[in-house]
């Protein structure tokens, strides 16, 4: 799948209102998904920050702080910094 760079700063984007927010987004979208959504999300979640913190990406104490870290990621890759 190929990610144009504008994809790639909406995400970017995304990821950084999550960040600043207070959760509330994330949650109300939560409450509307199946159990096994749940658990699939929960998964992907747990992995990207195993694989942030095993990269030495990111030493982020909350959610927060790794959304925005990932937010950093994918403006890095866009702007040919990675």
């Amino acid at each position: 799948m190929r990610v144009s760079d504008c994809d790639r700063q909406a995400f970017a984007q995304a990821l950084r209102e999550l960040a600043d927010g207070n959760g509330a987004a994330i949650f109300d979208h939560v409450a509307r998904l199946r159990v096994d959504e749940v658990g699939d999300y929960t998964l992907f979640g747990v992995g990207a920050v195993l694989a942030m913190d095993g990269a030495g990406l990111c030493e982020a104490e909350d959610a927060s702080g790794y959304l925005g870290a990932l937010a950093d990621i994918v403006e890095g890759w866009r702007n040919g910094d990675l």
